[in-house]
C-alpha cells in the first residue's frame, strides 16, 4: 500500500499534475485508490461514461477505438482525464497490456477537489493550455 507522500510523487510525475503545488498534490492524494488490472483487464470501454481517470504507476495500456490500437500508454500517464473532466463518454477503450498497478480518481472526488482548491484547477488549466499546441499529445490524457 502506497503512502500519501509516495501517492503525491507519483502524481508530480504524470503530466496533467505537474503544475500543480505538492500541498494541494497531497489533497489529491488522499482521494486516490489503489489499483490494479491483470493483462487483458479493461480499466474502461468505448463509449461508457466516463467515471474516473487512472494514474498509471506500472504496467502499459493499450488504448482502442473500434477495436483498433491508438497507442499506448506507459508508467506516471494520466489515462481517461479529458473525457472525465469534459464529463463525456470515453473516446477509447484502456485495456490492460500486462499487470498494471494504478492510482484511480473518482470524476466526484476530482471536481470536489478543484471546486475546494483552486491550484488544483489552475495547474491542470496550465497544462491543458501548455498542451494545446501539440495537440496529439493530448489525446494520451
Amino acid at each position: 500500500m502506497l503512502t500519501t507522500l509516495e501517492k503525491v510523487d507519483i502524481l508530480r510525475k504524470a503530466s496533467l499534475f505537474g503544475e500543480i503545488p505538492t500541498e494541494s498534490l497531497a489533497r489529491l492524494a488522499a482521494v486516490t485508490q489503489e489499483t490494479s488490472f491483470q493483462a487483458r483487464e479493461a480499466l474502461f470501454q468505448e463509449n461508457a461514461p466516463a467515471g474516473a481517470l487512472f494514474v498509471l504507476v506500472e504496467g502499459q495500456v493499450d488504448l482502442r477505438r473500434g477495436g483498433k490500437h491508438i497507442q499506448t500508454q506507459g508508467a506516471f500517464r494520466a489515462v481517461g482525464a479529458l473525457p472525465l473532466l469534459a464529463e463525456q463518454p470515453y473516446p477509447d477503450s484502456a485495456v490492460a497490456s500486462q499487470l498494471v498497478r494504478a492510482l484511480r480518481i473518482e470524476r466526484h472526488e476530482l471536481s470536489e477537489a478543484m471546486s475546494e482548491d483552486f491550484s488544483i484547477t489552475r495547474g491542470i488549466l496550465r497544462t491543458l493550455s501548455r498542451l494545446a499546441a501539440g495537440a496529439d499529445q493530448l489525446s494520451s490524457l
